[in-house]
């Protein structure tokens, strides 16, 4: 939403596809991704660090069980395939990407969980994908688009930069929120996946998709 805010020309979510490309993206960041977690780590977590454990631990709040992992991965692979298989149906439709002729959020989030497994699990990318060309078709163009022409930067010129930079007005805030928050306002808010980590701060906007 941001990002269309500041750069709305072309935007990232089609207009009248907006709530479509949202859906697509909360299924494609929480069932499908996690969907991936337990493949993964159930056929490979003996080799994940254990630092990086205890930081996935952390974020989400609950211990990450690596030997229940393991039993379900069998599982995972029928799930995986199911999940993935509504892509295929989808990039069969005859546009390039998801949601018409130009990659957008719904393609960003969705092709993760088919990075994720390709990246950690290649053989079993390969296997679990061997049907389904359409999917791996839309997968190369959405490689294809790159990741843009990044700038490299010192952490403390970025640190500095930010320190030094002029906030910008706030945005208009609604009058009327379901739970009557307020600018002004005291809050603890916290996201509703799996990193549930709290913000506490003071309302300087609330609106319908925004705190």
């Amino acid at each position: 939403r941001e990002l269309d805010r500041r750069f709305p020309d072309p935007p990232l979510t089609p207009a009248g596809q907006e709530g479509v490309a949202w859906a697509l993206r909360s299924w494609a960041g929480g069932p499908f991704f996690q969907t991936c977690v337990g493949l993964i780590f159930g056929t490979d977590g003996e080799h994940v660090p254990k630092e990086f454990i205890e930081d996935r631990e952390r974020l989400s709040g609950r211990p990450c069980d690596v030997g229940a992992m393991k039993a379900g991965a069998p599982m995972m692979m029928d799930q995986w395939r199911a999940q993935a298989g509504w892509i295929e149906e989808r990039a069969a439709s005859g546009a390039p990407f998801l949601l018409g002729d130009r990659a957008g959020l719904a393609d960003v989030a969705c092709v993760m969980p088919f990075w994720f497994l390709r990246s950690g699990r290649r053989p079993a990318f390969e296997m679990l994908t061997k049907d389904m060309p359409a999917a791996l078709a839309w997968m190369a163009r959405v490689d294809a688009l790159g990741h843009g022409t990044p700038t490299p930067r010192e952490a403390e010129a970025a640190v500095a930069r930010a320190r030094d930079a002029a906030p910008e007005p706030d945005l208009p805030s609604t009058e009327f929120e379901a739970q009557g928050v307020a600018v002004g306002d005291l809050v603890s808010v916290a996201a509703a996946d799996y990193g549930s980590a709290p913000i506490t701060g003071v309302v300087s906007h609330v609106s319908r998709q925004r705190i």
